[in-house]
């Protein structure tokens, strides 16, 4: 074991500082992979391909800036012709940047994928499809072997290439999306427990239910105050022309729409409820007819006011109530009088509707005696 000061630790050298081959996603210099982590036929291997080619063209990945370079893409669970079909799509005839591994019987796949990397030394990006794959598991729920073979990935391979990011696809337990927005996915991981600790991003892929097909992603960055930029669990819009997908609407968005039709819903039943009970009871105050409709009463008064005023209901004035009709059955206005009382005081005086004193008590107007 070695110990160190304080001042041990000020005087070591700086680490090499982190480049984003893919903005605020996939880092180098790290000494640890990111997962993409999805269950099967999710599109896993659709979006780690995407992300491959998007890399070696320079182009966006997921609306994120990516560094250009050559990417390294392990594959075992697809045939040579699978990988044609796969990677030979929509992808330039003179893009050389990915280079495709197929492991044959009986290599050491991490010997195997180091030889290849000391021979690209300007790769910028390593996929592993799968993690479980590559690294021949015999229990992928075993911690302690997990560990293990992590640990010998880290120290044989990715410490020698640190100039590249990492990404292992890896399985993941099928979830419902109540877990999504609550940190709770990388628990899902197949040996979750031992490899949260030991990766660096964490992105997750997850179809909604088998009823509905469609799909999230979500993101889990390290530091995210030195540059790492989660996703929250968004919606994929997937062209299957191009085999690329976008991203859409926030889960959180939907959600929030999705509540305030509920509370529209529950306003027009209420509105509905109003004018029932004016119909069936015609000439009541607001306050009876909110009575009849029972609820929050302050929310039944708005509601009240805006039928008002878009003439599916109407007030008539009586005293300092106001009672309520549906149009067909209001009362015809009251015609405006010509004359209305001035009621200052005892004052009897009588005021035309414009302002102007009748005929009655213009003469005590010119002799000041009005009000």
């Amino acid at each position: 074991m070695k110990t160190y000061t304080l001042a041990d630790l000020r005087n070591l050298p700086s680490a090499v500082p982190p480049t984003y081959i893919v903005d605020g996603l996939l880092r180098t210099h790290r000494g640890r992979p990111s997962i993409l982590g999805g269950y099967d036929h999710v599109g896993k291997s659709t979006l780690a391909q995407q992300l491959a080619k998007c890399v070696s063209e320079g182009k966006p990945f997921l609306g994120r800036q990516t560094v250009q370079g050559k990417v390294i893409y392990w594959q075992s669970e697809e045939g040579l012709e699978d990988a044609k079909a796969d990677f030979l799509n929509n992808i330039s005839a003179e893009n050389n940047n990915i280079l495709v591994a197929h492991p044959e019987q009986g290599d050491d796949n991490f010997a195997e994928l180091k030889k290849v990397l000391d021979e690209n030394p300007d790769t910028v990006l390593v996929i592993v499809e799968t993690v479980s794959d590559f690294c021949r598991t015999n229990d992928i729920k075993d911690n302690d072997e997990m560990r293990t073979l992590l640990d010998r990935l880290r120290n044989e391979v990715i410490a020698a290439h640190d100039h590249a990011a990492f990404l292992l696809l890896h399985w993941l337990r099928k979830t419902d999306s109540t877990e999504l927005g609550k940190g709770l996915m990388r628990h899902r991981l197949l040996g979750g427990s031992v490899i949260g600790a030991k990766v660096d991003t964490m992105m997750y892929i997850h179809q909604i239910s088998d009823a509905d097909p469609r799909r999230l992603i979500l993101a889990e960055t390290r530091n995210t105050d030195r540059g790492g930029q989660n996703i929250e669990p968004t919606y994929l819009i997937f062209d299957p022309k191009t085999q690329h997908a976008e991203l859409g609407r926030t889960y959180a968005s939907e959600k929030m729409e999705l509540k305030v039709k509920i509370a529209d819903k529950a306003k027009d039943v209420r509105r509905g409820r109003i004018i029932a009970a004016v119909t069936s009871s015609q000439g009541q105050s607001m306050n009876a007819i909110s009575e009849l409709v029972g609820g929050h009463h302050k929310e039944t008064l708005t509601l009240i006011h805006q039928l008002i005023d878009d003439g599916k209901l109407v007030a008539v004035f009586k005293g300092q109530s106001q009672l309520l009709y549906t149009p067909d059955a209001a009362p015809p206005p009251q015609p405006v009088p010509e004359y209305i009382c001035c009621d200052y005081r005892d004052c009897t005086n009588q005021v035309m509707v414009k302002g102007e004193y009748c005929p009655t008590h213009q003469d005590l107007t010119m002799r000041g005696n009005i009000c």
